[in-house]
């Protein structure tokens, strides 16, 4: 009984220990479950969580962006209207300022986007695709050439703009007014020439101020020099008279005008040389154009007759005879000695070299200023008496031999060697009993006969057989074909051809001889011989 009851109460505790299991299990069941739900709810929440913040921080991003966007848009309409408005401001100042631009091509034809203003420098409306040598009034003269070969170098680009376009034209007169047209290469990013700007301004009341200047010098200097200034009017009109009477001899004409070009200018005449210069670019010189040589130095001559004096105006050619000469003429005249009477007259007449040749100091420095020599120039033998009448036409011509020396013989510093920095020019007056002489030298770098044999050949001057024929004097002598230089570009001061021609034919037309030696590296020395007999 006791063993039955012990089983039954181990049963009952056994089931009593089952059913606090089977609880306890439901229990932790239930937690786990709990947990598990708590756990799921966080990590969702999390995610939530961050798509939450992910859609605020694109919309703030948005709204950062658009308000962006309306502030570019804001900046641009501002930036636009004061691009336009600068440009309007721009386009007004370029359109009335005194000077104005305008783009040409490789033709010289004028491009969209000048200046108006340009319009009112030309003094004539233009359209783009206008030619810029006729706007410039170029057409018809020699520097309508030079313009347009200069514009295809700079296009071209083989040699620097220093060569090319900076080499150009630049004073032009249009409607009485002067203008300056300044050149300067446009170019790519690739650095290729895409066009050519040229800036034109009027310089009108700028070169009347500086005329006025230079004319007052020119005064001082005539006075100075007043027997030798009459000389030069007396000469210039005699030439001009023959230009009226051989106005079918152009080459005749065109030495005569280039001879008075050159003394005006050393006498610092600028208006009569500039003119002179303009004649001389002409294809044919009329005599229309001769005239208005004579009439730009008459005008000189008549607005300062008050300080020059009618005589000196005029070009009087007038003999002042001293009480030492008139003693001897009363000597002679009791008795009469015939012989005696003749050498009188011919001591009276003739006069010093200096009277004649005017201020060839400043002259040698202005053209060696203006082609950029170093030179130290000498004359002599300046007091040396001479027959005016005789030696005028001859010394008249000096100046293109010594524009020819600066200009092609001396050579820059940099290309002279071993030789004194300074070129060395000489200009040397000397008498003998039966003649007169005249000579220039230089050291410079001597005259190539082989490149004015090869330009003779070119213009037909010479056959090749004749060239071929041809001593080392006779292919020197090629220096006096009318026409006829070695330069490839004529300029204001050489290049035409016709300067040492008209030395010859001065020469020559008093029975005088003209020799030349030179030497390549060495220089050129140039000797006049006039014989005095013609004076009888």
């Amino acid at each position: 009984m006791d063993q039955i009851m012990q089983n039954t109460e181990s049963h009952s505790d056994w089931k009593r220990r089952g059913e606090a299991a089977e609880k306890t299990a439901d229990v932790l069941k239930k937690r786990v479950r709990s947990l598990y739900n708590e756990g799921a709810q966080t990590a969702i929440h999390r995610q939530l969580e961050r798509a939450r913040e992910r859609e605020e921080e694109q919309r703030r991003k948005r709204d950062v962006m658009s308000a962006r966007n309306a502030e570019l848009q804001r900046n641009s309409a501002v930036l636009e209207e004061t691009v336009a408005r600068r440009t309007a401001d721009l386009k007004a100042i370029l359109d009335n300022v005194t000077f104005g631009f305008i783009v040409i091509d490789a033709d010289c034809k004028v491009m969209p986007g000048f200046t108006r203003s340009c319009e009112a420098l030309l003094g004539r409306t233009f359209e783009a695709g206008a030619d810029a040598c006729e706007l410039l009034g170029m057409v018809g003269t020699t520097s309508e050439p030079m313009f347009r070969m200069g514009i295809e170098q700079a296009f071209e680009d083989f040699m620097p703009e220093e060569v090319t376009v900076e080499q150009l034209p630049k004073s032009f007169v249009v409607d009485e007014r002067r203008l300056n047209a300044d050149c300067r290469a446009i170019r790519e990013t690739s650095g290729a020439v895409e066009n050519v700007l040229v800036t034109i301004s009027d310089v009108t009341a700028l070169f009347e101020a500086e005329r006025r200047a230079h004319r007052n010098a020119a005064l001082v200097g005539i006075l100075r020099q007043k027997s030798a200034f009459a000389a030069f009017v007396s000469d210039a009109k005699g030439r001009i008279a023959a230009c009226r009477e051989s106005i079918e001899d152009q080459p005749f004409i065109r030495r005569s005008i280039h001879t008075i070009k050159g003394n005006a200018a050393s006498y610092g005449l600028f208006d009569v040389a500039s003119t002179a210069n303009q004649v001389e670019e002409r294809t044919e010189i009329r005599i229309e154009e001769v005239n208005v040589v004579e009439g730009v130095l008459d005008t000189f001559l008549t607005e300062h007759i008050d300080v020059l004096g009618s005589d000196l105006a005029n070009g009087a050619d007038s003999v002042e005879v001293g009480s030492d000469e008139l003693d001897v003429l009363r000597r002679i005249l009791d008795p009469i000695d015939p012989s005696a009477l003749q050498a009188w007259g011919q001591s009276v007449i003739q006069r010093p070299v200096s009277e004649l040749v005017g201020p060839l100091d400043e002259f040698v420095a202005r053209v060696a200023e203006k082609v950029e020599r170093n030179v130290e120039f000498r004359a002599e033998g300046l007091d040396v008496k001479v027959d005016p009448k005789i030696m005028q036409p001859i010394v008249s011509t000096m100046t293109h031999m010594i524009r020819n020396a600066l200009d092609h013989g001396i050579e820059p510093e940099s290309q002279r060697g071993d030789k004194p920095a300074a070129g060395q020019l000489i200009a040397r007056f000397e008498s003998s009993e039966d003649s007169w002489s005249v000579e220039v030298r230089d050291d410079g770098c001597g005259i190539d006969t082989d490149k004015l044999l090869a330009k003779a050949l070119e213009r037909g001057d010479l056959t090749e057989q004749a060239a071929a024929d041809l001593g080392p004097k006779e292919r020197l002598e090629l220096i006096f074909l009318d026409g006829l230089s070695s330069r490839e570009v004529a300029t204001s001061l050489s290049g035409r051809g016709v300067g040492m021609s008209a030395v010859r034919e001065a020469v020559e037309l008093q029975g005088g001889s003209i020799a030349i030696e030179s030497t390549i590296g060495e220089g050129t020395r140039f000797r006049i011989e006039v014989p005095k007999a013609s004076a009888v």
